[in-house]
């Protein structure tokens, strides 16, 4: 077995070079993930026996590299007009290899390193962040003809990233004499056929690329555009939410009677017009009793409308934000849901929930999925409100007691779609932290207004609805948390600011 690691296992290192000899020194979490990976294939080779090599190369560069590394996202966002981050000063050193070079060598290394060999694979080739990026924005100006003094202009510093290391340099000595490998492109001919194929193969990065990082772009004219945000559903709760975080963004709305998500023709049509950076796709038919008497009116509108937005949005590269529900899953696990659990609807809310996640995941890949739960907030009927209703009509209120889950405000969710923007796409779940059942959220509520009315908890056997709701659904947010997201504040602290802001 070959195990391909990385030169960040050793860490910084300010003069010199790291040989296969010096210690592993992770200084970020992917780093020690690495090393612990190097580690046990080590720890296997020792104890059983196992024939294993272990490669360690710095960084690579080339055709299909995905765009949230370096030299490609320079690319796409030169492209696109839209501001190129540089961490901290640009200072930071990293030792180049193309690709090509890299399989070469760990060909060479499969086939003729002896079991338990470790080998570095570096370029001898240092070269600073900000160095590379101007290189690349001089061969952008020279293949395309677009302005070379606009494109730099797109150079904007922003704050350094955590366990970013100064200087990755390592020692390639050892594969160079005892296997004969060197690389065999020079680093100027390789740079500039890498931005020649990013060139021809816009449709590819298109396909992969989140959407921008920030609120607003700016064009190789130097012109500042706001992020053009379009968002189904706008006049529902969440809507509410979405146009008040969102403000600063050019935002497009669409109510149920502006788009017809139903309509595949009037999606494609209004939605190819508005040519949205990214769509939030807020709209759906929320009544999950209502959902279990009128099924294919679920199936339709949340099915099939979150269908026709992933063509529609496929059409123009268009990333989508999915609004899902925690009621994709059973309810039967004792613990809060993973991103990656088995989703398994008891209602047909859920199934048809569901259907959206399977057709928008297969139709595009520019997808964010975002689960959430319990979502109360202003312009909108919820929970929050409706207990203070009835508690204020009646002497005695019966909750039930036997379903777990997060209660969300909305304003919460909100901040939270915005600032996944420019993340990898994929499942998320999102909701303020902490579980409680609805009838400890009634009793806080109440006790929160100063409310003295008794509340009784009872059984789901008791307070038979038409739909089945699972007994857990609670979300884990695991997802938010390894992309670097802030997770939402504890869903106690979240009801006393909604509850302040409509006393």
């Amino acid at each position: 077995m070959l195990h391909v690691s990385t030169d960040e296992v050793y860490g910084s290192i300010e003069h010199g070079l790291f040989t296969e000899e010096s210690r592993i020194s992770p200084n970020s979490p992917y780093a020690a993930s690495k090393a612990s990976s190097d580690l046990l294939v080590r720890a296997y080779h020792e104890t059983y026996g196992m024939d294993i090599m272990i490669t360690r190369c710095s960084n690579n560069y080339g055709p299909y590299q995905f765009p949230e590394k370096l030299i490609p996202l320079v690319i796409s966002h030169a492209l696109q007009g839209k501001a190129i981050p540089v961490y901290g000063d640009g200072q930071n050193v990293r030792d180049w290899v193309h690709v090509r070079d890299h399989n070469r060598a760990v060909d060479m290394v499969f086939h003729h390193a002896k079991a338990g060999d470790v080998y570095n694979i570096g370029g001898r080739n240092e070269q600073k962040n900000i160095d590379i990026i101007r290189t690349l924005l001089a061969t952008i100006a020279e293949k395309t003809g677009m302005d070379r003094e606009n494109l730099f202009r797109l150079i904007t510093f922003v704050k350094d990233r955590l366990g970013h290391d100064r200087r990755y340099a390592i020692d390639p000595a050892k594969i160079e004499a005892t296997l004969g490998w060197r690389p065999e492109t020079a680093f100027d001919q390789g740079l500039a056929d890498t931005v020649t194929w990013y060139l021809e193969n816009k449709r590819w990065w298109n396909a992969s690329f989140p959407a921008s990082i920030s609120n607003t772009t700016r064009s190789s004219t130097g012109k500042v555009h706001r992020m053009r945000v379009a968002l189904t559903g706008a006049d529902g709760m969440l809507g509410h939410a979405v146009k008040k975080v969102f403000s600063d963004a050019e935002l497009i709305q669409f109510s149920r009677a502006g788009l017809d998500i139903t309509n595949l023709d009037d999606a494609v049509s209004k939605i190819r017009d508005a040519r949205p950076d990214v769509l939030i796709h807020a709209a759906a038919f929320t009544n999950v009793d209502a959902c279990e008497t009128e099924p294919e009116k679920a199936y339709l509108v949340n099915g099939i409308g979150t269908r026709n937005i992933a063509i529609a949005c496929e059409d123009i590269h268009c990333p989508v934000i999915h609004i899902s529900s925690d009621y994709v899953f059973d309810g039967t696990k004792t613990a809060p849901y993973d991103e990656w659990d088995m989703p398994n609807p008891v209602s047909h809310y859920g199934i048809s929930k569901l259907m959206a996640e399977k057709f928008l995941s297969s139709l595009t890949n520019r997808f964010y999925i975002v689960r959430t739960s319990w979502l109360y907030g202003s312009n909108g009927k919820n929970f929050v409100d409706t207990i203070i209703r009835l508690l204020a009509e009646q002497d005695t209120l019966r909750v039930v007691n036997d379903q777990f889950g997060s209660p969300t405000f909305t304003d919460d969710l909100a901040n939270t779609l915005k600032a996944l923007i420019g993340h990898g796409y994929g499942i998320y779940h999102a909701t303020n932290s902490g579980v409680c059942t609805w009838y400890e959220f009634a009793v806080e509520i109440a006790e929160k207004r100063g409310i003295s009315k008794q509340i009784l908890p009872v059984t789901s056997e008791e307070f038979m609805r038409p739909a089945k709701r699972p007994a857990n659904s609670a979300l884990n947010d695991t997802m938010l948390r390894l992309e670097g997201i802030t997770p939402l504040r504890h869903w106690e602290d979240a009801l006393d600011d909604y509850l302040a802001r409509n006393s």
